[in-house]
């Protein structure tokens, strides 16, 4: 699995002003990264949630629903939880640089049909955490 974490801005050279549950360049070579809790680290030895998804969903041929739903259900709800959670209103580029609990970028399994179609295995989906605390 790519590594997909980033080493600190030039605004962290100091070394002291380190955000909470980012983790330096040498904390990362030495495993030892500071996250707030074992829960809600980040987790590198996890799959990708991208490649449990296709694993889990895997269809060879339509499966129609019992109560006869479209896709649109789904969307329409996936809709609605995403409009009420509070995500960052910092725009992506203000994360990517550090590997911290609020930009956690999604691996896309080399070859992915839909995210990675020139099969580099270098995709990844961005993801920003909502505040949840």
């Amino acid at each position: 699995m790519e590594d997909l974490s980033r080493d600190f801005q030039a605004a962290y050279e100091d070394k002291f002003d380190v955000p909470p549950g980012t983790c330096t360049v040498q904390e990362r070579i030495s495993n030892i990264c500071r996250y707030p809790d074992e829960m809600n680290g980040y987790g590198s030895n996890r799959p990708s949630p991208r490649n449990v998804s296709n694993v889990l969903f895997h269809q060879i041929e339509p499966i129609i629903s019992s109560r006869k739903l479209s896709d649109m259900h789904a969307h329409f709800g996936q809709f609605l939880t995403h409009d009420i959670d509070f995500s960052s209103p910092l725009p992506r580029f203000e994360f990517e640089s550090t590997l911290n609990s609020v930009w956690m970028p999604i691996s896309v399994p080399k070859g992915d049909v839909h995210f990675d179609r020139r099969d580099t295995g270098k995709e990844y989906l961005s993801f920003v955490r909502s505040t949840f605390n």
